[in-house]
Order: C-alpha cells, then sequence, then structure tokens
C-alpha cells in the first residue's frame, strides 16, 4: 500500500507463486499469504488472506503492536511507570495517525511506515494473523 500525496488508495494484489497445492481449507497457518492490501475509510488496513479470510487492522494496533526494538523497550519502561500519570503528547502524537506505506519484506513480513516517522517494524505474517481482526463477509 502507498498513499499518494493526494492520500488517494492504491489496491494493490499480490501474487508470490509460491503456494502449495493444498485446497484452502488444508492451508497451514504458515502458508497464509497476503493476496489484497486495502486501506479503508475508517482509518484502518484490511488483508485478504490466502484462505479467503479477510482481517482488518486498526493503524492504532498496527502501531502500537510494533514488533521493533525501540518499540518493545519503551513498552518495558512505560510498564514501569507509575499508573494514573498523564501522558505528555509530543505535536506528532496530536496528528491522527495514518500508514503511509506497507513493503513486503522476503515472504514473511511486511515493513510498515507510519505519519508519526515510525518505520523499523517488521511484521511478520504470523503476527499480523495474531492481531487481525475478522470483517464480516
Amino acid at each position: 500500500i502507498d498513499v499518494g500525496n493526494n492520500n488517494k488508495v492504491f489496491h494493490r494484489h499480490i501474487s508470490h507463486g509460491f503456494m502449495s497445492p493444498k485446497r484452502k481449507m488444508d492451508l497451514d497457518p504458515m502458508d497464509l499469504q497476503p493476496t489484497a492490501l486495502k486501506l479503508t475509510e475508517n482509518r484502518s488496513v484490511e488483508i485478504k488472506w490466502s484462505n479467503g479470510e479477510t482481517l482488518n487492522y486498526p493503524f492504532g494496533v498496527l502501531r502500537s503492536a510494533c514488533p521493533c526494538a525501540t518499540c518493545r523497550e519503551k513498552k518495558r519502561a512505560e510498564a514501569s511507570k507509575p499508573k494514573g500519570l498523564l501522558q505528555v503528547l509530543s505535536a506528532a502524537e496530536t496528528v491522527p495517525l495514518t500508514v503511509t506505506h506497507m513493503r513486503p519484506v522476503g515472504n514473511y513480513a511486511y515493513n510498515i511506515n507510519f505519519s508519526d516517522g515510525h518505520s523499523s517494524g517488521l511484521f511478520t505474517m504470523e503476527l499480523l494473523r495474531e492481531i487481525g481482526k475478522p470483517v464480516p463477509s
């Protein structure tokens, strides 16, 4: 997914060509691959998977699930802070978060760029399958 300067949504179909000859119902979770990505109007990404299931990923959920070392360390530091304190937000944190770019990394992950400038997380297919919410048919 790439969002241009005018915020048009680009729908991208993906064909990796390495699916096993198994039937859809028999796919091992490790064999599941995205077949389409779409930005939605409700500030989320939808991924259609090779088993036909479509999962939804709100931008904030993706950002908070970032598995990079910086984000993991920040989460650890936040967990050790006393509860009940008000958080001071930076100017960037007051702007609505968006996904600006998604780039496949091999056959196992996506690198996701966010409007807050963060772009170092590699979201594995397994992680994406875990955090996505099913889209009703």
